[in-house]
C-alpha cells in the first residue's frame, strides 16, 4: 500500500501484495531471536526462581536452550532472507513506480491486451491518483484516452456516442497539459469526424499543417454525410429528404480532389436514388456522364474497382430498362454481369434487372434461365423476394402455372409473416394483376381468376388492391357467362341445364358479384364518373341475379338507376330488368307496376310490351279481366304496334303466349292459328315437339268441338254435313300435329341419351302416341287406329297407357265386328291389370286395380260377354 513520504508501490503492479508477507516474516524472527538470545545470556533475575530450579541455575539454564535450540536453523535462514531482500531492494531500486506502472498500461495497450491495461488503469492507479507526482495526470489521461479508442476500433458497430467520448478523452489529456504525437491527433480528427464534428477535425488538422489529412478529412466528411442523407431516405423518401440528398451529392462533388472511385461511389448512390424516385432519365444521363469521366480518370492511372464499375454498368442498365429501351439495357446488364460475383447482392440485382429486360423482350426461357439459377443463390432477402416473384412471372408466362403458384404462395407467406417489404409487395400485386389482366384478355379466365384471387390476399386497399377487385370481378363474370352459354349451346336451353351444372355457374356469378360490391366500396371507385358507377352496380345485380341472389340484384339494380340521369334509356332496362326478377319470384303484381314503371320512363319501348303481357297472362290465372288485358297487350303486339317485327324474338313470344291464353280461354281455333305460324317462323326450336303437341291439341279440340255439333237436332243436313267435314279434316291436322310431336321428341330424347344425359318429356311423348291413336280412333279410322293403339302397347307395356290403349282397341274391333279380336284384348287387359305395379296405377291411371278390374267386368266386348264371363269365373 502506499503512505505518505514513502516510495511508491514496488515494480510491477502485483508488489503491493508482497509488503504484509514481508513484515509478517520480519515479526516472526525478531520474536524467535530475542527469545533464544534472552536465554542464552540471562540477565539478573528480578523475581524469584521456581523452586525447580532455584537449587541449581546453570542447569535450569541449559534447559531451556535445549529447548529452543531447534529453531537455530531457521533463525539463520530468516535472517539470510532479510539480508537478500535489503540487498536487493538497494540494487534494484525504481527511481519513479508511477511511471513504470503507467508504462506497463501502454504496453498492454500496444499488444491489444485491452482488459489487463483496463485493470492497471482503473484499479491500480486511479485510486491512488491524487497522490500522483505533478504531471503524471496528463500522461494518465493520454492513455486512457488511446485505450477508449483501442477499444473503439475493436467493436463491430461503433456508435455515434463512443467517438465522441475518445474525442471528449483526448481532449480532457490535451487540457490537463498532454501532448499529442501524430498518430493520436489523426485519432483524435477521426473521433472528431465520426461524431458528428468534422469541422473541428479540419480546423485541427489545418491548424497542425497536415494538409493532406485535412482534404482527406473534407472528402470523408462529405463522404459520411452523403450516405446519412442516403440512409435517411431508405427511411423517409420525402421531397426534403430527397433534396437534402442531392444537395449532399453536389457538395461531395463539388470538393476538390476526391478520387475517381469515390465520384463513381457518390454517382451510384445519385442514380439510386433516381431510379426510386421515378426518374431513370436522370438516372442514365448521369451514368453516362460518370462513365466517361471513369475512363478518363483510369486512362490517367486512377483506379476504380471492378466493383464499382459494375454498379455504375447495372444502374445504367436498369436506368435503360425503366425507360423501355431493352436493347441498351440488355447490353449494359451482360457487360455488368462479367466482372460480379453472381452470389454477391450485386449480382443478385443484375440478374434480375436483366431476367426482367429478357422478359420485356419476350425471351421468356431465357429470362426463367437466369432467374432460376439465381433463386437458388444466398442473396439477401429483399433481392431473393424480387428474383422469385419475376421467375414465377416467368413460369406463368411459360404455361408452368403449378410451379409459379408455389413463388407466389411462398411470397405470400413471407408477405404474412412480415417479411416482405412493402416495395416488392407492391411490386407483387402489381405483377399478379398484370398477369392477370393478361390472361382476361386472353380469355383464359380460370387462370385470370386464379391470379387475381392471389393479388387479393394481399389485401391492398390501394388503386393496386382495387385494381385487384375490378380484375377479380371482371373475369369471374365472363368466365360465367361463358360456361353458361357453352352449357346452353350444347343442350339446346338453359332450361334443360342440369342441377349441378347450374350451381356451378352461380358460384362464379356470385363470386363476381361480391368482387364488384367491394370494388364499388374502394376510393377508385368512388372517383369515378357516375355513369361508369351505374355500369358497375348494373354488372354487380346481372352477376347476383344469375346466381339467384335476388334481393341483392335487386339492391344493385335500384342503385344503379340512382346514377343515372332522369331521362337516361338505361334506367328502362334496369326497371325491366327489376321486373323480371320480382316476376320469377312469383310476384307478378308487383312486377306488373315495375313494368308500368318502365312504360312511362319510355312510352315507346318495345322492350316493355312483353314482359307486362307476361305479368297480366300470370294474373289473368285467377282473373279473367287480367287475362283479357293481356290478349289485347298481345294483339298490339302482333299488329306491330309495339315496335316489333315479325322476324323478332318478341313477336314469337308473342304468338306463343298468344295461343296459349286463347286455348285457356276455349279459343281453339285461334290457338291453333298462332301455333301455327308459330312452327313456320321457328321450326327448329328446341321445344319444337311441344309446340306440335300443343298444335294437335287445339286442332283436337276443334275436332270434337266440330263433333259435339254434328250430333245437335237442329242442323241442317247441309250445314250436319260440313259439321262433320270440318271436324274430319281437323281430326287428320291433330293426327299428323302428333305424328310431328312424335318425331321431333323421339329425336330429342335419341340426342340427349346418346350424350349420356336425361329426358325429361316422357309423358309428353307417350301422350303424344295415346292421342295420335285417338285422332284416329275419332275419325272411325279403326284399323289404323288399332295399329297405332299396338303400337302404345309395346312401347309402354310398363305404364298404364298400356291398359288404356288395350281397352282402346277392344272398342275399336267392336266397332269393326271383329269380336276375337275384341275379347283377345280384353284377356290381355285383364292379364294387364294383374301385371301393373300398384305405382305405376297409382301414378298413370284414374282407377285402381280393383276399380279396374270391376270395369273391365262391366265393360266386356259387345260381342263377347259370355266368353269374357266364362274366363273371368276361371280365374282364381
Amino acid at each position: 500500500m502506499i503512505r505518505t513520504g514513502l516510495r511508491p508501490f514496488g515494480i510491477l503492479f502485483s508488489s503491493a501484495a508482497c509488503i504484509p508477507r514481508a513484515k509478517e516474516w520480519r515479526g516472526m524472527c525478531e520474536s524467535t531471536l530475542g527469545r533464544i538470545l534472552r536465554t542464552a545470556m540471562p540477565e539478573t533475575a528480578t523475581t524469584p526462581p521456581s523452586p525447580a530450579s532455584a537449587g541449581n541455575p546453570a542447569r535450569a539454564s541449559m534447559l531451556q536452550l535445549l529447548r529452543d535450540a531447534w529453531q537455530v536453523p531457521l533463525l539463520v535462514l530468516s535472517v539470510g532472507a532479510i539480508g537478500a531482500a535489503v540487498w536487493y531492494s538497494k540494487a534494484n531500486k525504481v527511481p519513479n513506480q508511477w511511471d513504470e506502472t503507467l508504462a506497463q498500461a501502454v504496453e498492454q495497450i500496444d499488444k491489444r491486451e485491452l482488459p489487463i491495461a483496463r485493470r492497471i488503469l482503473d484499479e491500480t492507479i486511479a485510486p491512488h491518483l491524487a497522490e500522483a507526482p505533478e504531471g503524471f495526470v496528463a500522461k494518465f489521461e493520454l492513455a486512457r484516452a488511446d485505450l477508449a479508442s483501442a477499444e473503439l476500433s475493436q467493436s463491430s458497430s461503433p456508435t455515434k456516442e463512443a467517438f465522441a467520448e475518445v474525442a471528449a478523452r483526448y481532449e480532457e489529456a490535451t487540457a490537463k497539459g498532454a501532448t499529442l504525437d501524430h498518430l493520436q491527433e489523426s485519432k483524435l480528427r477521426s473521433a472528431l469526424v465520426n461524431s458528428g464534428r468534422e469541422a473541428e477535425a479540419i480546423a485541427a488538422a489545418e491548424k497542425s499543417g497536415d494538409v493532406e489529412q485535412a482534404r482527406a478529412l473534407v472528402i470523408r466528411r462529405g463522404r459520411s454525410r452523403l450516405q446519412e442523407a442516403y440512409d435517411a431516405l431508405q427511411e423517409d423518401a420525402d421531397l426534403p429528404s430527397v433534396n437534402e440528398f442531392f444537395r449532399a451529392y453536389e457538395a461531395f462533388r463539388g470538393e476538390r480532389r476526391i478520387s475517381a472511385e469515390d465520384r463513381a461511389w457518390a454517382a451510384a448512390l445519385a442514380s439510386r436514388t433516381s431510379i426510386a424516385g421515378g426518374h431513370p432519365d436522370e438516372s442514365s444521363t448521369r451514368l453516362q456522364r460518370e462513365m466517361r469521366l471513369a475512363e478518363l480518370a483510369m486512362a490517367n492511372g486512377e483506379t476504380i474497382s471492378p466493383m464499382q464499375l459494375a454498379e455504375l454498368g447495372y444502374l445504367l442498365g436498369e436506368g435503360f430498362r425503366l425507360q423501355k429501351e431493352f436493347i441498351e439495357a440488355e447490353r449494359e446488364l451482360e457487360h455488368a454481369r462479367k466482372t460480379v460475383d453472381d452470389s454477391s447482392r450485386l449480382g443478385g440485382e443484375i440478374d434480375l434487372a436483366l431476367g426482367r429486360v429478357k422478359l420485356a423482350l419476350g425471351r421468356v426461357a431465357d429470362a426463367h434461365a437466369i432467374l432460376d439459377r439465381a433463386v437458388l443463390k444466398e442473396h439477401p432477402a429483399d433481392i431473393a423476394a424480387n428474383l422469385r416473384l419475376a421467375r414465377g412471372q416467368a413460369r406463368t408466362m411459360l404455361g408452368m402455372d403449378a410451379e409459379a403458384r408455389i413463388d407466389f404462395e411462398a411470397l405470400l407467406a413471407s408477405q404474412e409473416l412480415g417479411k416482405l417489404s412493402a416495395t416488392t409487395t407492391s411490386d407483387l400485386l402489381r405483377v399478379l394483376n398484370e398477369l392477370a389482366r393478361t390472361a382476361l384478355g386472353d380469355e383464359d379466365f380460370s387462370g385470370a381468376i386464379e391470379l387475381a384471387q392471389l393479388a387479393k390476399e394481399l389485401d391492398d386497399r390501394g388503386p393496386r388492391g382495387a385494381e385487384t377487385l375490378i380484375t377479380l370481378a371482371e373475369s369471374a363474370y365472363r368466365s360465367a357467362r361463358k360456361m353458361r352459354d357453352d352449357e346452353i349451346e350444347r343442350i339446346g336451353s338453359s332450361e334443360e341445364m342440369e342441377r349441378g351444372m347450374r350451381a356451378d355457374i352461380n358460384i362464379v356469378f356470385k363470386l363476381a358479384a361480391e368482387n364488384y360490391t367491394a370494388y364499388l366500396l374502394t376510393e377508385a371507385a368512388k372517383a369515378l364518373p357516375a355513369l361508369d358507377r351505374s355500369e358497375l352496380h348494373f354488372s354487380a345485380a346481372d352477376s347476383f341475379d344469375c346466381a339467384s341472389e335476388y334481393p341483392l340484384a335487386l339492391e344493385h339494380f335500384e342503385a344503379s338507376i340512382a346514377e343515372l340521369p332522369e331521362r337516361d334509356s338505361k334506367r328502362t332496362e334496369r326497371v325491366l330488368r327489376i321486373g323480371d326478377i320480382l316476376f320469377e319470384e312469383g310476384q307478378a303484381a308487383e312486377a306488373l307496376v315495375a313494368y308500368q314503371r318502365a312504360s312511362e320512363a319510355s312510352p315507346n319501348d318495345p322492350r316493355v310490351a312483353m314482359p307486362r303481357c307476361r305479368a297480366l297472362a300470370v294474373l289473368g290465372e285467377k282473373d279473367p279481366g287480367q287475362r283479357a288485358r293481356a290478349l289485347v297487350e298481345l294483339e298490339r303486339v302482333l299488329g306491330g304496334e309495339a315496335g316489333h317485327g315479325a322476324e323478332s324474338a318478341q313477336y314469337r313470344e308473342a304468338l306463343d303466349l298468344s295461343a296459349r291464353l286463347a286455348f285457356e280461354s276455349g279459343d281453339f281455333v285461334r290457338s291453333a292459328m298462332r301455333l301455327t305460324e308459330l312452327l313456320e317462323r321457328d321450326p327448329d326450336h328446341a321445344d319444337s315437339g311441344g309446340r306440335q303437341f300443343r298444335l294437335g291439341e287445339s286442332l283436337q279440340a276443334i275436332s270434337r268441338a266440330a263433333g259435339d255439333e254434328a250430333r245437335k237436332d237442329d242442323l241442317t243436313s247441309t250445314r250436319r254435313a260440313e259439321v262433320v267435314r270440318i271436324g274430319n279434316e281437323r281430326g287428320a291436322d291433330a293426327q299428323r300435329a302428333y305424328q310431328r310431336a312424335i318425331d321431333a321428341l323421339e329425336g330429342h330424347r335419341r340426342a340427349l341419351e346418346s350424350n349420356g344425359r336425361k329426358f325429361k318429356d316422357n309423358d309428353k311423348l307417350r301422350n303424344a302416341y295415346v292421342q295420335r291413336a285417338q285422332c284416329a280412333f275419332d275419325r272411325g279410322q279403326f284399323k289404323e287406329a288399332i295399329d297405332l293403339l299396338e303400337t302404345i302397347d309395346r312401347k309402354f307395356p310398363d305404364h298404364a297407357a298400356s291398359l288404356l290403349a288395350l281397352v282402346q282397341i277392344v272398342n275399336a274391333a267392336d266397332a269393326l265386328g271383329e269380336t276375337k279380336r275384341a275379347e283377345t284384348a280384353h284377356l290381355r287387359a285383364l292379364r294387364r291389370i294383374e301385371s301393373l305395379p300398384e305405382s305405376v296405377l297409382a301414378e298413370g291411371s284414374v282407377f285402381s286395380r280393383d276399380e279396374w278390374k270391376t270395369w273391365l267386368r262391366n265393360h266386356p266386348p259387345v260381342h263377347g260377354a259370355a266368353a269374357v264371363a266364362a274366363t273371368e269365373e276361371e280365374r282364381p
